[in-house]
């Protein structure tokens, strides 16, 4: 083995050291570039396969490096991450007989091999599916697909992810080299959701007022100004309907309507929030949330297309201020953020009328959005009801008669 390899490696070296790309025209140059990355393909599964050894083997251990993936890393110039990801993959494949072969061939990179590794460990019926969009689309699409996959073989693994990237969010500000202001964020899809609908469709006005000077500037430009506009004017409303009354942009909801009835996605389904998966009960409260596009599907069908806008007139906000001046779930009490709630979901259905409204704190608001809880009664009233215990699920009741949580949350 390592009398072959190296004089498999001497003679790539010879030949990439003879190499005068300006000999060949383009179509010759493709080839050849096609050729090396079948090479390079190849031997990273090979280095993948021999690096998951020493792990396995505990040999990583006399370098003094802290894991395998820190030495893998600092051997390849790769990062740890990468590494991890490598590894992970190249463990998962001793279950998938079909992607290993694939893989040792060279027609898999690393990236392409962990994509759908990650997915078929959950549901190995989709191996083969996985591969094929391997074969003939870019890894975008390919971990697109293979998220799809994961969200629909473990309901809970989704929304876990998403609570974890909940738990997680953050958004910081520092200056770059050059001193210019830079930031960065991190959250879940359906609050970046939010914000670039509010920007998006401020930056269609800051390009109209563009173009009517004379200016041409880049849409990464605009929309820091748009970015800017909608924080130092208090009059735009987040964008969602627009500063001059109209929405220019338009969230994309995308889910099977059997997936949104039962409350979560089987294989073939989607859930998405501009193509990211999430929680069904995600999903439904979104929809009950300014303005989107919800395209209701049936595998790769579009069974039909809604566009849901919540408009709450200034009469009906007045009563509803008047009748509930605090959070109405009892003991919270809480006066401030006050958010509107519809107690049967907009997306099922529910009117936007004073009897099906209420207003909640951000918190409780939460719980009963993302986490199931109920609201139930009505004025004077009002009851909070927990989720279902698995015993008591499995029974086909909700919870009752519980105590409603405690003021300021839990």
């Amino acid at each position: 083995m390592f009398d072959s390899l190296r004089e498999a490696e001497a003679a790539v070296r010879a030949a990439v050291e003879r190499f005068e790309p300006a000999t060949y025209d383009g179509d010759a140059a493709r080839r050849l570039a096609q050729l090396f990355g079948s090479i390079e393909r190849v031997a990273a599964a090979g280095r993948t396969l021999a690096w998951a050894r020493v792990e396995s083997s505990g040999a990583w251990r006399s370098s003094g490096a802290r894991s395998a993936a820190h030495e893998m890393a600092k051997e390849t110039g790769t990062s740890v991450g990468q590494a991890v990801t490598a590894l992970r993959a190249a463990e998962q494949l001793q279950s998938l007989d079909q992607t290993a072969s694939v893989f040792r061939s060279g027609d898999l990179s690393i990236a392409q091999a962990a994509e759908v590794a990650a997915a078929a460990v959950e549901d190995p019926q989709a191996e083969t599916d996985l591969l094929s969009v391997a074969r003939t689309q870019g890894i975008a699409q390919l971990r697109e697909e293979s998220a799809r996959v994961r969200a629909a073989t473990d309901a809970d693994a989704t929304r876990q992810r998403y609570e974890r990237i909940h738990r997680s969010r953050y958004l910081r500000f520092f200056a770059d080299a050059d001193g210019a202001g830079r930031m960065e964020a991190r959250m879940t899809p359906d609050a970046l959701a939010r914000i670039r609908v509010a920007v998006e469709a401020e930056a269609g006005e800051v390009f109209a007022a563009a173009r009517s000077a004379g200016r041409r500037e880049s849409q990464g430009a605009y929309l820091a100004d748009a970015l800017v506009n909608l924080m130092s004017d208090p009059a735009a409303d987040g964008g969602s309907h627009g500063r001059r009354g109209t929405a220019k942009v338009a969230v994309m909801v995308r889910v099977d309507g059997t997936a949104l009835e039962r409350g979560r996605p089987e294989r073939g389904e989607v859930c998405e929030i501009d193509g990211v998966p999430v929680p069904v009960e995600v999903a439904r409260s979104f929809m009950t949330e300014g303005v989107v596009s919800a395209v209701l599907a049936d595998g790769a069908d579009i069974t039909g297309v809604a566009h849901f806008r919540r408009t709450i007139n200034a009469r009906l906000r007045t009563a509803l201020m008047a009748r509930d001046p605090g959070c109405v779930v009892p003991g919270c009490g809480q006066t401030k953020g006050l958010e509107i709630d519809h107690v049967v979901p907009f997306a099922l259905g529910g009117p936007t009328a004073l009897a099906n409204l209420a207003r909640l704190c951000r918190h409780h608001h939460g719980l009963k959005t993302r986490h199931d809880w109920a609201l139930r009664g009505g004025p004077g009233n009002w009851e909070f009801v927990p989720p279902p215990t698995p015993l008591e699920a499995g029974a086909g009741g909700r919870a009752r008669g519980k105590s409603p949580p405690p003021a300021g949350g839990l």
